[in-house]
């Protein structure tokens, strides 16, 4: 999940969410977790925008006949390189057509430059087997493979060069389907499932989002140096992939990505290939949950660490989320739900407040030490994390006078006004907030300086007493021109209720 504001995808599930202000009610939840942006993303969608590949155990199918060895594959490319020079093209092509099939089969992991190397020898062999007929349909077609055995090529070796013994045509075609893989729009895919050692095109990766050219593309899931699992899967322009890599399952077929997505509202597990389809809609900045409305109310589902699926319900008074358990019965450690809820937009404050400052120079005599007196603290908001301060504190003290005035008692004041920028605004959460002042002291008339100019830093705490009353405490020092002050003041605190 994400820990900061940002956009997420949202899959309402169930009738109870089907019209927008149904989903309206859930915008604020979901805002609760930190996003800003809220995008829908339909359930009869799902299957439209979502191809799924799931590469699993097929070695000993009847297909591949058990795993085919990487130098057994090699070897056989290399005899169809040479029934090629001997002009033998229809025994080479047949070769190079079931060398394609067993890219799947292979029990090792091959090297990028073979399976380059592949498509470009099916492309020649089927451009010269097509300069020695006249007949135009089977120039169509072999026309139609060398196309296929480009794209071959450049899929698994985009930045590869071409052999030195590719005829010149060939040559200028395949570098033209190089250079138009890269200003091709690219294919976002999820890379999941439960193997440990990932190969994409013969290139070790890891599990989650990635970007691929359109076109054919070899998975591989290995242990330790064993290939348990392997495919060649294919990624459309225009929609997104999910590759599940599940050696010890049935292949996952596209239905069943909403078929779980409905069994949530009847159940507390999820699948954990939705992990998968909610990394794919997120991308790689973004996230993505689950909307569900049960009869307990609302509840939405995110991915959690190691690829599990994690139910957050939510309850009026905005209590913590009940953690849930993956398909294992393993506990997770639960998602990190951001600590701030949405700040109040303004805030209003009084209570008392100490000044305690060191004023140096005659002009300023009798004005060090405490003094007490009233706080009046605003606050406007101007972001999640900003609000714009401004804090009036007139505090005054009295010193005895020495005997022979009338008046046993002189009060000495100081009033000031300081303006700021507070990071942390007063949320309906326990809140800590720091920031910045310039204050302007008036220090009474008669005085050689009247007024004075402050630096002030901050920092305060505060803490909801109810709906729309709180209590603040904040402590603050400040700098100026011979004069060093700080400050201490208690205020309650008045705020619109959370949420308007």
């Amino acid at each position: 999940m994400a820990t900061a504001a940002g956009r997420v995808f949202v899959i309402p599930v169930g009738d109870e969410l089907r019209e927008p202000y149904q989903r309206q009610a859930l915008e604020p939840l979901v805002g609760s977790l930190g996003y800003d942006r809220v995008s829908w993303v339909e359930l009869s969608d799902i299957e439209e925008l979502v191809d799924v590949a799931s590469v699993v155990d097929r070695r000993a199918e009847q297909a591949c006949g058990g795993p085919v060895a990487l130098s057994e594959w090699s070897a056989r490319l290399t005899q169809a390189q040479e029934q090629l020079q001997l002009l033998e093209f229809g025994a080479a092509m047949g070769a190079l057509a079931a060398l394609e099939l067993d890219v799947a089969c292979l029990g090792d992991v091959p090297r990028r430059a073979d399976l380059f190397l592949l498509g470009v020898v099916m492309a020649e062999a089927h451009h010269l087997a097509s300069a020695g007929t006249t007949d135009a349909g089977v120039r169509m077609f072999h026309a139609s493979e060398v196309r296929h055995g480009l794209r071959l090529a450049a899929t698994f070796g985009a930045d590869l060069p071409p052999p030195s013994w590719l005829v010149p045509e060939l040559n200028v075609q395949l570098l033209d389907t190089q250079a138009s893989f890269s200003l091709e729009e690219t294919v976002p895919v999820f890379l999941g499932g439960s193997a440990k050692g990932l190969f994409l095109d013969g290139k070790h990766v890891t599990t989650g989002f990635k970007r691929l050219s359109p076109g054919a593309h070899l998975v591989q899931a290995t242990v330790g140096q064993r290939v348990v699992a392997a495919g060649l899967i294919e990624s459309s322009p225009g929609r997104r992939l999910m590759i599940r890599v599940t050696p010890a399952q049935p292949p996952l077929m596209p239905a069943d990505l909403s078929i779980a997505l409905r069994r949530l509202e009847r159940e507390e597990l999820a699948e954990p290939f939705l992990a998968d389809l909610l990394g794919l809609l997120a991308g790689e900045a973004d996230d993505a949950l689950v909307a569900v409305m049960r009869a307990d109310g609302p509840a939405l589902w995110g991915r959690g660490k190691g690829g599990m699926v994690l139910r957050y319900p939510f309850t009026e008074d905005g209590g913590p989320p009940a953690l849930s358990f993956d398909d294992l019965g393993q506990q997770p450690a639960p998602l990190q739900r951001p600590a701030r809820p949405d700040p109040f937009p303004w805030t209003l404050g009084l209570g008392p407040c100490l000044w305690g400052s060191d004023l140096q120079g005659a002009h300023l005599d009798g004005l060090g030490g405490l003094a007490g007196g009233l706080a009046l603290d605003a606050r406007v908001t101007l972001s999640r994390r900003l609000a714009a301060a401004a804090v009036l504190q007139p505090v005054a003290r009295a010193e005895p006078l020495p005997a022979g005035y009338d008046a046993r008692w002189l009060w000495r004041a100081i009033i000031p006004l300081r303006t700021g920028i507070r990071v942390g605004p007063p949320a309906p959460a326990l809140s800590f907030e720091a920031g910045a002042d310039l204050g302007l002291l008036y220090l009474g008339r008669f005085r050689e300086q009247e007024f004075r100019l402050l630096a002030v830093l901050a920092a305060g705490l505060y803490l909801p007493l109810a709906p729309v009353v709180g209590l603040k405490v904040e402590a603050w020092a400040g700098l100026g021109n011979d004069l060093v002050a700080g400050g201490l003041q208690l205020v309650a605190v008045a705020h619109p209720p959370p949420g308007e």
